[in-house]
């Protein structure tokens, strides 16, 4: 694995096929904030976005996009942007705690297939990932980002997937972002300089996150396997 000191913001902004991005981010504000970039970048760069989220996340995203100057209605009419609903789609996806396959197909695969179809480019963000780890169902969570990392390898899309730090557990921090990191090509972890957290869990997650790092390149170093970046804080 390669220790990638990459612009964050390009990794954002300029997402290429077939990347699997996870940022993890300290509250639900900078979530919005992070997702709405992600999304005007998308629509004024003439890809298609699918967004998975919840109704309360939506209205705070529709809204931050309206004061940004983007008239929403435009890009839905003309299929550009759709959005998914998460709990809908988590009540429809898990049967007995597996995933039902053919449903991913129906309801998160032939959205992005058909939206890469028509604009050439797509890009997608879901929140069930966080809604799940956070929910206690770290299992089902990795079992659907292994599905997304199978359709974004067939489909050719980008990825971002946002855990916020407070679905994590707090006794076994390092073990969950190390679980989490090991499922995408770029993992962005809270900056320093740009946070408000409390300085103790702070330091708890900066001391965390290093040490993943470090497992991660120890792990990747000795296997024939795809790069990965993870961006370093030391």
């Amino acid at each position: 694995m390669a220790i990638n000191f990459n612009n964050l913001q390009h990794v954002l902004t300029l997402p290429a096929p077939r990347h699997h991005i996870v940022q993890v981010c300290e509250n639900e504000i900078s979530q919005a904030d992070i997702l709405t970039d992600f999304i005007k970048d998308g629509l004024l760069k003439g890809e298609a976005v699918i967004v998975i989220v919840n109704i309360v996340l939506r209205k705070t995203i529709i809204s931050k996009l309206s004061l940004a100057g983007l008239h929403l209605q435009n890009f839905k009419d003309n299929s550009q942007i759709k959005f998914l609903d998460t709990d809908f789609l988590i009540s429809s996806l898990f049967i007995d705690g597996a995933i039902e396959k053919q449903t991913f197909h129906k309801l998160c695969a032939l959205p992005l297939y058909e939206a890469q179809l028509k604009f050439r480019k797509a890009r997608a963000f879901g929140d069930l990932v966080d809604v799940l780890w956070k929910n206690g169902q770290q299992v089902a969570a990795l079992m659907l980002e292994e599905m997304f990392n199978n359709l974004y390898n067939r489909e050719k899309v980008a990825i971002l997937c946002i855990y916020l730090l407070n679905s994590l557990d707090s006794n076994n921090l390092e073990g969950a972002l190390e679980r989490i990191c090991k499922y995408h090509t770029h993992s962005i972890p809270i900056i320093p300089s740009h946070s408000l957290l409390d300085r103790t869990i702070l330091r708890e997650f900066v001391s965390a996150w290093v040490n993943v790092c470090n497992k991660l390149t120890k792990f990747h170093s000795n296997k024939s396997t795809n790069k990965v970046d993870i961006i370093d804080l030391t």
